[in-house]
Protein backbone atom coordinates (compact mmCIF):
# COMPACT_ATOMS: atom_id res chain seq x y z
CA UNK A 1 0.00 0.00 0.00
CA UNK A 2 1.33 3.43 -0.91
CA UNK A 3 2.00 5.60 2.10
CA UNK A 4 -0.21 8.58 2.72
CA UNK A 5 1.71 11.84 2.47
CA UNK A 6 -0.07 14.00 4.98
CA UNK A 7 1.00 15.81 8.07
CA UNK A 8 -2.60 16.52 9.02
CA UNK A 9 -3.32 13.49 11.19
CA UNK A 10 -6.75 12.03 10.51
CA UNK A 11 -7.34 14.42 7.61
CA UNK A 12 -10.06 13.20 5.27
CA UNK A 13 -8.89 14.12 1.77
CA UNK A 14 -12.27 13.20 0.28
CA UNK A 15 -14.02 15.76 2.50
CA UNK A 16 -11.34 18.31 1.66
CA UNK A 17 -11.80 17.81 -2.09
CA UNK A 18 -15.57 18.27 -1.73
CA UNK A 19 -15.19 21.76 -0.29
CA UNK A 20 -16.33 24.73 -2.36
CA UNK A 21 -13.41 26.71 -3.77
CA UNK A 22 -13.60 29.55 -1.22
CA UNK A 23 -13.63 27.16 1.78
CA UNK A 24 -10.80 25.12 0.30
CA UNK A 25 -8.78 28.30 -0.31
CA UNK A 26 -9.18 29.31 3.36
CA UNK A 27 -7.22 26.18 4.31
CA UNK A 28 -4.35 27.24 2.07
CA UNK A 29 -1.59 29.83 2.04
CA UNK A 30 -1.50 32.09 -1.01
CA UNK A 31 1.60 33.71 -2.51
CA UNK A 32 1.96 35.91 -5.59
CA UNK A 33 5.29 36.48 -7.28
CA UNK A 34 6.92 37.71 -10.46
CA UNK A 35 7.72 35.06 -13.01
CA UNK A 36 8.50 34.67 -16.66
CA UNK A 37 5.72 33.58 -18.92
CA UNK A 38 3.24 35.08 -21.35
CA UNK A 39 2.87 38.81 -21.37
CA UNK A 40 5.46 40.35 -23.66
CA UNK A 41 6.69 43.65 -22.23
CA UNK A 42 4.67 43.06 -19.07
CA UNK A 43 6.72 39.95 -18.26
CA UNK A 44 8.54 40.03 -14.90
CA UNK A 45 6.96 43.38 -14.01
CA UNK A 46 3.84 42.25 -12.20
CA UNK A 47 3.18 39.58 -9.61
CA UNK A 48 0.85 37.53 -11.76
CA UNK A 49 2.32 34.09 -10.91
CA UNK A 50 0.78 32.40 -7.89
CA UNK A 51 1.39 29.54 -5.51
CA UNK A 52 -1.14 27.88 -3.21
CA UNK A 53 0.04 25.66 -0.35
CA UNK A 54 -2.33 23.47 1.62
CA UNK A 55 -1.29 24.28 5.18
CA UNK A 56 -2.10 20.91 6.82
CA UNK A 57 -0.16 18.81 4.28
CA UNK A 58 2.44 21.23 2.92
CA UNK A 59 1.46 20.21 -0.62
CA UNK A 60 1.64 23.12 -3.05
CA UNK A 61 0.93 24.02 -6.66
CA UNK A 62 1.65 27.07 -8.75
CA UNK A 63 0.67 28.67 -12.03
CA UNK A 64 2.25 31.33 -14.19
CA UNK A 65 0.40 30.27 -17.33
CA UNK A 66 -1.64 33.44 -17.72
CA UNK A 67 -1.01 37.19 -17.74
CA UNK A 68 -3.71 37.77 -15.14
CA UNK A 69 -3.20 36.79 -11.52
CA UNK A 70 -6.89 35.91 -11.18
CA UNK A 71 -6.63 33.26 -13.90
CA UNK A 72 -3.45 31.88 -12.36
CA UNK A 73 -5.15 31.71 -8.93
CA UNK A 74 -7.90 29.51 -10.34
CA UNK A 75 -5.47 27.28 -12.27
CA UNK A 76 -3.10 26.84 -9.31
CA UNK A 77 -5.95 26.02 -6.91
CA UNK A 78 -7.22 23.37 -9.34
CA UNK A 79 -3.70 21.95 -9.63
CA UNK A 80 -3.45 21.86 -5.84
CA UNK A 81 -6.64 19.81 -5.61
CA UNK A 82 -5.25 17.34 -8.17
CA UNK A 83 -1.92 17.14 -6.30
CA UNK A 84 -3.77 16.38 -3.06
CA UNK A 85 -5.65 13.68 -4.97
CA UNK A 86 -2.46 12.13 -6.31
CA UNK A 87 -0.18 12.56 -3.31
CA UNK A 88 -2.46 11.24 -0.57
CA UNK A 89 -3.99 7.80 -0.21
CA UNK A 90 -6.91 6.57 1.83
CA UNK A 91 -6.94 2.83 2.52
CA UNK A 92 -9.77 0.89 0.91
CA UNK A 93 -10.73 -2.66 1.78
CA UNK A 94 -11.43 -4.33 -1.57
CA UNK A 95 -13.37 -7.16 0.07
CA UNK A 96 -17.01 -6.22 -0.28
CA UNK A 97 -16.11 -2.85 -1.81
CA UNK A 98 -18.96 -0.93 -3.41
CA UNK A 99 -18.33 2.38 -5.19
CA UNK A 100 -19.87 5.30 -3.31
CA UNK A 101 -23.08 6.69 -4.77
CA UNK A 102 -21.41 9.93 -5.90
CA UNK A 103 -18.91 7.88 -7.95
CA UNK A 104 -21.67 5.77 -9.44
CA UNK A 105 -23.42 8.99 -10.43
CA UNK A 106 -20.24 10.02 -12.30
CA UNK A 107 -20.49 7.08 -14.67
CA UNK A 108 -22.24 7.66 -17.96
CA UNK A 109 -23.19 4.49 -19.82
CA UNK A 110 -20.84 2.54 -17.54
CA UNK A 111 -17.82 4.82 -18.13
CA UNK A 112 -16.09 7.65 -16.31
CA UNK A 113 -16.32 10.69 -18.59
CA UNK A 114 -15.55 13.50 -16.14
CA UNK A 115 -13.43 16.20 -17.77
CA UNK A 116 -10.23 17.22 -15.97
CA UNK A 117 -11.62 20.77 -15.63
CA UNK A 118 -14.73 19.56 -13.81
CA UNK A 119 -14.67 20.52 -10.10
CA UNK A 120 -15.47 16.87 -9.26
CA UNK A 121 -12.40 15.59 -11.13
CA UNK A 122 -9.89 15.77 -8.26
CA UNK A 123 -12.23 13.94 -5.87
CA UNK A 124 -12.93 11.29 -8.50
CA UNK A 125 -9.22 10.91 -9.29
CA UNK A 126 -8.39 10.52 -5.58
CA UNK A 127 -10.93 7.75 -5.14
CA UNK A 128 -9.95 5.95 -8.35
CA UNK A 129 -6.29 6.08 -7.28
CA UNK A 130 -7.23 4.76 -3.82
CA UNK A 131 -8.99 1.81 -5.47
CA UNK A 132 -6.09 1.35 -7.89
CA UNK A 133 -3.66 1.27 -4.97
CA UNK A 134 -5.84 -1.13 -2.95
CA UNK A 135 -6.09 -3.47 -5.94
CA UNK A 136 -2.32 -3.79 -6.14
CA UNK A 137 -2.08 -1.35 -9.07
CA UNK A 138 -3.67 -3.93 -11.35
CA UNK A 139 -5.74 -2.10 -13.95
CA UNK A 140 -8.30 -4.85 -14.59
CA UNK A 141 -8.93 -5.41 -10.87
CA UNK A 142 -9.35 -1.69 -10.17
CA UNK A 143 -11.64 -1.23 -13.18
CA UNK A 144 -13.83 -4.14 -12.05
CA UNK A 145 -14.14 -2.63 -8.56
CA UNK A 146 -15.08 0.81 -9.92
CA UNK A 147 -17.47 -0.83 -12.41
CA UNK A 148 -15.94 0.46 -15.63
CA UNK A 149 -14.12 -1.15 -18.58
CA UNK A 150 -10.35 -1.54 -18.25
CA UNK A 151 -9.76 0.70 -21.27
CA UNK A 152 -11.89 3.43 -19.68
CA UNK A 153 -9.83 3.29 -16.49
CA UNK A 154 -6.61 3.70 -18.50
CA UNK A 155 -8.17 6.59 -20.44
CA UNK A 156 -9.31 8.25 -17.18
CA UNK A 157 -5.84 7.91 -15.64
CA UNK A 158 -4.22 9.32 -18.81
CA UNK A 159 -6.43 12.40 -18.89
CA UNK A 160 -4.19 14.26 -16.43
CA UNK A 161 -0.41 13.78 -16.47
CA UNK A 162 -0.20 14.11 -12.65
CA UNK A 163 -2.75 11.33 -12.16
CA UNK A 164 -1.01 9.18 -14.79
CA UNK A 165 2.34 9.68 -13.02
CA UNK A 166 0.83 8.69 -9.65
CA UNK A 167 -0.62 5.48 -11.13
CA UNK A 168 2.72 4.74 -12.80
CA UNK A 169 4.56 5.21 -9.48
CA UNK A 170 2.18 2.74 -7.82
CA UNK A 171 2.92 0.13 -10.47
CA UNK A 172 6.65 0.78 -10.32
CA UNK A 173 6.66 0.42 -6.51
CA UNK A 174 5.18 -3.05 -6.99
CA UNK A 175 7.65 -3.86 -9.76
CA UNK A 176 4.86 -4.16 -12.32
CA UNK A 177 5.42 -3.23 -15.96
CA UNK A 178 4.61 0.38 -16.92
CA UNK A 179 1.10 1.22 -17.96
CA UNK A 180 0.55 1.14 -21.69
CA UNK A 181 -0.87 4.31 -23.16
CA UNK A 182 -2.71 2.51 -25.94
CA UNK A 183 -2.14 5.56 -28.12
Amino acid sequence: MTQTKTSGVGMDVDSLLQLPEDEFARQCKFEAFKSGGPGGQKRNKTSSAVKWTHVATGISAHSSDFRLQAENRVRALHRLRVKLATDTRRPIDVRGYEPPAWLSDSRVQGKLTTNTKNPLYARLAAHVLDVFDASGARVSDAAALVGIPTSNLVHFLQADHTVWAAASRMRSARQLPPLSTGR
